[in-house]
Formats: structure tokens, C-alpha cells, sequence
């Protein structure tokens, strides 16, 4: 299942695992982030009125007689030994673009016997293996501009500007720019000034998500963001949040 961000795949997923379930079925809903599990696990109880057992970090609730378990990847793999190849019927998988990781494919092995459901909002890969490896087919597709038109997402509005930055050295890899090429092209002095003074023209009044190459590309545009406010003395916070941010602190930040 294909649809842009914004659509309500929560729900989708709340559907199909109620309707599993009055099938009979038992189900897995797994995903790559940890903050999803319990966001899914409600929509699990919003749409179906079935309450989920959770596998993720400390939390290992399922049992045998349990029929839906929504689990974290990361600790689902570490956890096999508890789940037989047979202990479920269906695999929902959220985020199914990343269905040909590593993780990703050693569940699907594991539970090679059970039927499985993607979702995603971006089902094209930078390194062009083909889902078709994991999925057969997709049954509904509902990109971004077609919610647009049809009025279920509002429009977006978008503003380009050209800097004055040589990217001839940074290389591709996949299709991509390689992260640390491009981290030390944008981590330049003049480069940062340049592409945080149009964020501030931009977005100052704004609440605001900055996306940069690296970490320590991030910690770098927080320190030009916090020096240029000061010379422009603009009160602005700004905090940083990647990976290895701990989950107390980034509820805090949000």
C-alpha cells in the first residue's frame, strides 16, 4: 500500500489488523522506529478495539494466546528464540520501503510462512532493488499530488534558492550525494551563512525542522543559526535532535 504522508496509514493499519483478527488471524505490525510503536499500537485500539502486546526495549509483553503484537525490528530480531516460524498469520510492515534491509529481510525468513502487508509513502529506493523481491504487488497507490488535487492534503508551498557553493567534488553514490562530501561543502563558513540567512529570511517566525548532511554538520548549523540570531538579535531557541538523542530528552525538546 502506497500513500504520501498524511493519509492516515495508522488507520489503514488499525483496519486490516481488526479485520485479521475477526479472521481468526494473528498478526505482527512491526516497524523501523521506536516512536511508531506505540502511535501504532493506538491505532491498533482506535480502528479496532483490539489492545496490542508491545516488544520493544524493556517492554516484552507477548504471550502465545496474544493476536497482535506491534514490535520494533530491532528488538524483534533479538527475540526469535520466544516466536516460532509459525506464530503468526500476518506481518504488517510500516515503513516497507526498507523491506530489503537486513533486519527487514531476517523477519520476513524467520516468518516465511505468514502473509505480509507493506506500507509506505516512499517506495522508491536510492540503490533501485526492486520491492518486488518482498512484495507482489501494490494494491492501492495514493501519492502526494493526487491527495493534493483530490483535497485531502493541503497544498504546499515551496521556495528555492540558489547558493553560491562548487558541489563539483561531491560524489554520488546510489543516486544520492554522499553525506560526508556534502557535510564538508555545506560546513564552510560562507556556505552556512549563506543557507541559514535564507532560513532566517524565510522562517524565523516559523516553527521550524532543518534537515543537515551529518551530525557534525547539525552542530555546526545550530552554532551559525545561534551566532547569526544574536548579530541580528532575534530570540530564537533552536535545539538539535538526531539518532543517539535519548527518548526523555527528545520528548522534552519536541
Amino acid at each position: 500500500i502506497v500513500a504520501a504522508t498524511g493519509l492516515g496509514k495508522g488507520a489503514i493499519v488499525g483496519m486490516i489488523v481488526g479485520d485479521a483478527v475477526k479472521a481468526g488471524k494473528r498478526v505482527l505490525v512491526f516497524v523501523h522506529r521506536r516512536e511508531i510503536v506505540d502511535q501504532l499500537a493506538g491505532h491498533v485500539m482506535m480502528w479496532s478495539g483490539l489492545e496490542s502486546r508491545i516488544e520493544q526495549g524493556e517492554r516484552a509483553e507477548a504471550d502465545d494466546d496474544s493476536p497482535v503484537v506491534v514490535a520494533s525490528v530491532q528488538s524483534l530480531v533479538r527475540r526469535f528464540d520466544r516466536f516460532g516460524p509459525d506464530r503468526f498469520d500476518l506481518l504488517v510492515y510500516d515503513e516497507a520501503h526498507h523491506g530489503l534491509s537486513n533486519t527487514a529481510r531476517s523477519v520476513f525468513d524467520h516468518f516465511r510462512s505468514a502473509r505480509i502487508v507493506g506500507l509506505t509513502a516512499t517506495p522508491n529506493r536510492g540503490d533501485e532493488k526492486a520491492l518486488g523481491q518482498v512484495f507482489d504487488e501494490v494494491v492501492f497507490e495514493m501519492p502526494l499530488a493526487a491527495a493534493i488535487r483530490q483535497g485531502w492534503l493541503a497544498p504546499y508551498r515551496t521556495r528555492r534558492h540558489r547558493l553560491g557553493i562548487d558541489f563539483s567534488e561531491v560524489r554520488r553514490r546510489h543516486g544520492d550525494l554522499v553525506a560526508g562530501d556534502l557535510a564538508e561543502v555545506m560546513g564552510q563558513h560562507d556556505a552556512l551563512r549563506e543557507a541559514v540567512g535564507h532560513a532566517l529570511e524565510d522562517a524565523a517566525s516559523l516553527k521550524t525542522l532543518i534537515f543537515c548532511c551529518t551530525r557534525p554538520h547539525m552542530r555546526l548549523v545550530v552554532e551559525c543559526v545561534k551566532t547569526m540570531c544574536a548579530e541580528r538579535r532575534v530570540d530564537l531557541p533552536i535545539a538539535c535532535i538526531d539518532g543517539t538523542t535519548p527518548r526523555k530528552e527528545r520528548d522534552q525538546i519536541f
